[in-house]
């Protein structure tokens, strides 16, 4: 079983990623309202992974105990690296079907909702209260993709 603090390690990493695959479109778009769309998204998943870093600082303590600190977060980098935000999400940013790389990117959203939901219940008072409003944020995300089909 994961440790708190490993748990909110994967969330990090996520929202980091999900940050800099919405920044990356950002930057490869060429229709401004797309290009702002994405950067708006890159900034949410940005505060994000801040709340979730500040959250990680809760469990300082507990990371000193941890015997293998280093193994333990090179671990659960490689547990969370392309689960969401796929290299295949990715390939999309380059190709010509904006509708499919929107229907892959909303369902990363949903993806990153479903694990935060699975800790949900295990999850203690302030990082409860953190998961839950970034699942109504990612909720969001979901319907701000959606209007761009």
């Amino acid at each position: 079983m994961l440790s708190p603090h490993e748990i909110l390690d994967l969330a990090l990493k996520i929202e980091e990623d999900g940050a800099s695959f919405y920044r990356e479109i950002a930057e490869s778009v060429e229709n401004d309202s797309q290009s702002s769309l994405f950067g708006y998204l890159s900034k949410q998943e940005e505060g994000h992974a801040e709340t979730f870093r500040s959250l990680l600082r809760e469990y300082e303590e507990e990371t000193l105990e941890l015997i293998n600190r280093d193994d333990s977060k090179a671990y659960v980098e490689d547990l969370v690296s392309g689960s969401i935000f796929s290299r295949n999400l990715r390939d999309y940013m380059s190709s010509s079907d904006y509708r499919e790389m929107i229907s892959l990117a909303i369902e990363a959203e949903k993806k990153s909702i479903e694990f935060y939901e699975s800790i949900l219940e295990n999850a203690r008072f302030a990082t409860a209260d953190a998961l839950e409003r970034i699942i109504e944020e990612e909720n969001n995300h979901i319907e701000l993709l959606k209007g761009m089909i």
